[in-house]
C-alpha cells in the first residue's frame, strides 16, 4: 500500500535542489528495538466523513492532524512503547467563512456514516488489519459539535523517549512559556526560509531518529529517503509570516506548539477552492504560483516542542509535514 503526506522526512521526491542533511554519525539513539522477536506492527488510523466539516485528530490528549478531507495517518511515533491508547475524532462546523457557535453541525449537512478506525500492517506494509472502528453517532439537531473515541492496545517492539521525561509545562509561567515558544518558531521559520535547511535538519534530528525505530528502517532505507527528502529546500523564501496563533499544550502538559486561530476563508488565487488555517500550523509556507513540476501551494510544519527535565531549552521532538 501507498504511504501518503504523512510524518517527517517520508514525503515528497520532487526535483529540485538537494540539500543532504547534516553528517548523521556518532549520534546518540535515544530509542532502539528491544525485543526483536515481536512483531514489527505500524499502527494507522483513517477517517471518513461526508459533508462540509472540519476534523481534528488525537492520540491520547495530542493533536495529530487538522482537515477537512478523508484520509489517513501513521501512529507508530506517537505510540512510545506498547501499551493502551485513545484515538479521538472531532468534527465541527465551517460555514460561512467562519468558525460560528454553535457551529450547527446536524444531519443535513453532515451525511450519516462519518466514522475511524484503527488498522495495522506488518512493515513491509502488507497484512492489512481492522483492529477497531467507530461511527459516529448521527445528529438530527444542532450540536457544537461532534466528538467520538476509542481505545486500542498497542503491542510494538520498541520504545522511544519521546517527551516522557520531558517537563510538566502547565507548571511554567504561561507568559514567560510563550515567548520563549514564539521565539523557537521565529527560529525554525528563519531557517526554513533563508534556506538554511542543514540547520533545521539539526534540530528536527533527535525526533527523526525515534521515528525511524518506530517505522523499522533500516540504515539503508533510511539514507535513501535523506538522499531524495527536498521538502525543506521547497519553502526557501516563501515562508508566511507567524501570525494569528494562540499557545496549545499536549502530552499531559510534556508538549506545546503554536496553532493558527484564522477563523476566515484563505481564497487561493488560480484555484477553485478555498482553505482554513484554523487550527493549523502558524510554521508553513505559501507560494502563490505553484511550480509545474508538483503544484503545490502549501507546506505544513506541524512541530511539537518538549522542554527535558533540567534545562530551560526547548527542542523539537516530533513534526508532521503535510501539503
Amino acid at each position: 500500500m501507498r504511504k501518503l503526506v504523512l510524518f517527517s522526512i517520508i514525503i515528497l521526491s520532487i526535483g529540485c535542489k538537494k540539500t543532504k542533511p547534516f553528517a548523521q554519525k556518532n549520534r546518540k539513539p535515544t530509542a532502539m528495538i528491544i525485543n526483536d522477536s515481536m512483531q514489527k506492527t505500524i499502527y494507522y488510523i483513517d477517517w471518513n466523513i461526508k459533508g462540509s466539516a472540519a476534523i481534528e485528530l488525537f492520540i491520547n490528549d495530542t493533536k495529530i492532524k487538522v482537515t477537512q478531507t478523508d484520509g489517513y495517518l501513521e501512529l507508530n511515533p506517537f505510540i512510545l512503547k506498547s501499551g493502551v491508547y485513545q484515538a479521538r475524532m472531532r468534527i465541527f462546523q465551517l460555514e460561512k467563512g467562519t468558525m460560528v457557535s454553535p457551529y450547527n453541525i446536524n444531519s443535513t449537512k453532515l451525511s450519516r456514516g462519518a466514522s475511524f478506525r484503527i488498522y495495522t500492517t506488518d512493515e513491509k506494509e502488507e497484512n492489512i488489519k481492522k483492529i477497531k472502528e467507530y461511527h459516529m453517532p448521527n445528529i438530527e439537531e444542532p450540536v457544537p459539535l461532534i466528538e467520538g473515541q476509542l481505545e486500542f492496545e498497542a503491542e510494538v517492539p520498541y520504545e522511544l523517549e519521546g517527551w516522557s521525561k520531558a517537563q510538566d509545562l502547565s507548571k511554567w509561567d504561561q507568559e514567560v512559556l510563550l515567548e520563549k515558544v514564539v521565539a523557537k518558531y521565529q527560529e525554525y521559520r528563519e531557517m526554513l526560509h533563508s534556506g538554511n535547511t542543514q540547520a533545521f535538519w539539526k534540530a528536527i534530528d533527535k525526533g527523526l531518529q525515534e521515528e525511524f525505530v518506530s517505522y523499522y528502517y533500516t540504515e539503508e532505507r533510511i539514507q535513501q529517503l535523506y538522499a531524495r527528502t527536498n521538502f525543506y529546500d521547497l519553502q526557501e523564501d516563501i515562508m508566511v509570516p507567524l501570525e494569528k496563533y494562540t499557545m496549545k499544550l499536549y502530552g499531559n502538559g510534556r508538549l506545546v506548539c503554536l496553532e493558527r486561530i484564522d477563523k476566515e476563508e484563505f481564497d487561493v488565487p488560480a484555484k477553485p477552492y478555498s482553505v482554513y488555517f484554523y487550527g493549523q500550523s502558524p510554521l508553513h509556507a505559501y507560494r502563490e504560483v505553484p511550480l509545474e513540476r508538483d503544484n503545490v501551494s502549501f507546506y505544513y510544519n506541524r512541530i511539537y516542542l518538549m522542554m527535558p527535565v533540567g534545562s530551560e531549552e526547548l527542542e523539537i521532538i516530533r513534526l508532521i509535514q503535510s501539503i
